[in-house]
């Protein structure tokens, strides 16, 4: 593999560990921010949103042409993955590249 193609695999690759590691964030938020909710609110939804912006600048990411250029991957279907695998497992834990859910 080239030293290019590495690199272009590499992005993708972090753009889907940002993905999972940004949705296990806003799930242990969720989960576990009832305090902070509580407590402090400003800081509570200053995290929230900014998983939700990560997420949503991912997905804007794969969707682009760009993503086109650094891999032959099929954006949709990458994306309707990553979207069953937060709705279905709600990231309870991040998998490695490669791994397959159970």
């Amino acid at each position: 593999m080239k030293g290019y193609e590495k690199l272009a695999a590499d992005i993708v690759k972090h753009a889907i560990i940002d993905y999972r590691k940004a949705c296990l964030d806003l799930r242990l938020l969720t989960d576990r921010g009832a305090v902070m909710r509580l407590t402090n609110r400003a800081k509570y939804e200053r995290k929230h949103n900014q998983c939700l912006l990560e997420i949503k600048s991912i997905e804007q990411f794969i969707a682009s042409p760009y993503f086109g250029i650094l891999t032959s991957m099929n954006p949709e279907l990458l994306l309707k993955t990553l979207r069953e695998e937060k709705r279905r497992y709600e990231c309870q834990r991040i998998l490695k590249s490669g791994e397959r859910p159970q």
